[in-house]
């Protein structure tokens, strides 16, 4: 297990924390930065004023979360309800202590598996159980997301499988510099703990001596699976004398576009002995950088999942021998600057000078909601005079001249249902874009039907259409899938995400694909024909504006490219279909329609809406035109 620290808020398979996060980013006002422009020095004061460092086992109470809402931060209990009350259920070995803190001994184990009702939440993220038969007196554990599996309801039947039993791929290896040690990181495939959300995969970090084949696992545990996801460990420095590494576990951030290079832990292996210690400062997280000289750190402050782009404060500080239970064993903060920056510019790098004595702050500023860069501005500090210079105020970025892609190659005939004129996505960033509108806001019954030929390949997983964490069809892993995805029911994907799949057709192949969902259970059809069906209530989730458009041959990254050919897509707010039908060769529109693009212009950049919502479509540079042969 990591080495122990008080936990951020965290999102691992419940994005609804993290969803909000991401739509501040994009409703956040411009960049700002007064005082820099003119690119003077400006003094800085030292450490006087800065906050002291919290203590492990204090989460500051602004970090603390209050609501059941995001079950990955730290749980608030409601009053016991019997049979329905709130539970904890431990994926380890979980140790219980007779009060909340560290301080406090040790008086028993919650076992693997095991269930224990929360009674009350204490001051840094630590639960008041109901003790187990075997303990007497106050119990209390820390709560921990990779630990700890919160539950509200009826008791679970928590399968814990022997991490030995489930298949691991390796994620990455990497040998330190003096080519001593070798570190190995590894991930086991994703099981199914309990009911049809407890969604996780094991972790490992195995380190091993190249010279006598001593071996340290510093890292072995569960990761909540889904949008959010923590990752496996990851490599982050080696010490120039070769006692140390140093490494952390990043997360998924879905989308967003802001840099990171640690996580919520900073954890240093001794590879003399094996012990670990959490190096990590409080409030440190996304950015943070070891000076050459490894005796100081920079980081950026004030930072969490909830809020990783306002409040943007560079610290510089002593390297810690360790972060322990007081403040004693803490470094001292020798600078704490405020960047008066704010969205769409965020900080992205930091990075010390080779003596150690300046550093580089770099923060670009955002075009657009898929990260395309507008400029950028950077900073540099001077170590010993804490004077904050600005180098470069918003340099724009040049404007690329886009390179047309090498045209994909196009059948000579196709099978299926023939169609007159389409479109032709040749995978990459080709997609058609309709920006949003409150029209394509949809609850209570949905249908998304497109004709498609899927010629294989293409992006991570190509979409035929998407609303992104809202609805999406798309193909991978030799299937057709048709996803929902609702805030309020976590489902077979161990998040919101549910999903009804089927083998994909043939390819180079023509044929209707229809997504529909009546409100209380969702259908996926290939030509008409019913292939699969579960129950999904909803509601369906909707993010901020920004990233509320629609996407059709691609999703919103813009890494799902389709490769192949797509006409006459419809998007309905109601569900159309529960049973086998016969697919009209031209669909038409009525009054459930909320967006129709046929695709009969044949040329041009734009593709009209035959709705009479006029939700117009925007052709990206290299998407072409194809007509029946």
């Amino acid at each position: 297990m990591r080495a122990k620290r008080a936990p951020y808020l965290h999102s691992n398979p419940c994005i609804f924390l993290f969803a909000a996060a991401i739509a501040s980013l994009a409703l956040a006002a411009c960049a700002t930065i007064p005082g820099m422009g003119d690119g003077t020095a400006l003094p800085l004061t030292a450490a006087s004023p800065a906050p002291s460092p919290t203590p492990v086992g204090s989460t500051p109470t602004e970090l603390q979360p209050t609501s059941r809402d995001a079950p990955t931060a730290s749980p608030t209990p409601s009053p016991s309800a019997g049979e329905d009350a709130f539970r904890v259920y431990a994926l380890g070995e979980v140790t219980v202590y007779s009060g909340p803190g560290d301080e406090h001994p040790p008086v028993g184990i919650l076992e693997t598996g095991a269930a224990a009702e929360v009674t009350e939440g204490g001051e840094g993220n630590w639960l008041n159980i109901v003790c187990p038969d075997d303990i007497a007196g106050a119990c209390w554990v820390l709560w921990d997301p990779n630990s700890l599996y919160p539950h509200e309801g009826p008791p679970l039947d928590l399968n814990v499988p022997d991490a030995a039993s489930l298949k691991f791929e390796t994620v990455a290896t990497e040998t330190s510099p003096d080519g001593r040690w070798q570190a190995l990181v590894t991930q086991s495939e994703t099981v199914l703990l309990a009911g049809e959300e407890a969604w996780f995969f094991y972790v490992e970090l195995q380190v091993t001596s190249l010279e006598d084949g001593v071996t340290w696992t510093p890292l072995s545990e569960w990761h909540a699976a889904g949008l959010g996801e923590e990752y496996p460990p990851k490599v982050f420095h080696w010490s120039q004398d070769g006692r140390y590494l140093y490494y952390t576990s990043l997360f998924d951030l879905h989308g967003a576009c802001v840099s990171m290079n640690i996580g919520e832990s900073l954890d240093r292996l001794d590879l003399t002995d094996g012990r670990v210690a959490a190096i990590q400062p409080p409030r440190a997280f996304r950015i943070l950088a070891i000076s050459p000289d490894e005796t100081m750190l920079a980081h950026l402050g004030g930072q969490s999942i909830v809020n990783f782009t306002e409040h943007q404060v560079l610290v510089v500080r002593d390297l810690a021998t360790a972060y322990g239970d007081s403040a004693a064993g803490q470094d001292s903060v020798l600078w704490q600057i405020p960047l008066d920056i704010a969205w769409p510019t965020a900080v992205s790098e930091i990075t010390w000078s080779p003596d150690s004595g300046k550093l580089l702050v770099t923060a670009p500023t955002m075009a657009d909601d898929i990260c395309n860069q507008a400029g950028r501005s950077t900073w540099e500090l001077d170590i010993e005079t804490g004077v904050l210079t600005a180098q470069n105020i918003f340099i724009p970025e040049p404007t690329p001249t886009p390179t047309p892609p090498t045209p994909c190659p196009i059948p000579d005939g196709t099978a299926g249902i023939p169609r007159e004129t389409f479109l032709i996505f040749c995978g990459g960033e080709d997609h058609v874009n309709i920006p949003h509108n409150d029209t394509l806001v949809i609850d209570g019954g949905l249908t998304a039907e497109a004709y498609v030929n899927y010629l294989g390949g293409g992006g991570e997983g190509p979409r035929v259409i998407e609303i992104i964490d809202t609805f999406n069809i798309s193909f991978s892993e030799g299937k057709v899938w048709f996803c929902l995805f609702s805030q309020e029911f976590e489902t077979n994907q161990g998040n919101g995400w549910h999903c009804l799949s089927h083998p994909q057709p043939e390819l180079n192949q023509w044929v209707h694909l229809a997504g529909s969902w009546d409100g209380e259970n969702m259908y996926l059809f290939i030509d008409g024909e019913l292939k699969a069906e579960t129950a999904f209530p909803g509601p369906l989730f909707h993010g901020g504006p920004d990233d509320q458009n629609l996407r059709i041959g691609n999703g919103w990254t813009l890494i799902d490219g389709f490769h192949g050919f797509i006409d006459e897509v419809r998007l309905s707010s109601t569900g159309r279909y529960n049973a086998d039908f016969e697919a009209q060769i031209q669909l038409t529109a009525d009054e459930y329609t909320a967006g129709f693009w046929h695709f009969d212009e044949g040329q041009g950049t734009l593709a009209a809406d035959e709705s009479s919502h006029e939700n117009l479509g925007v052709l990206s540079p290299f998407v072409r035109w194809g007509t029946k042969k």
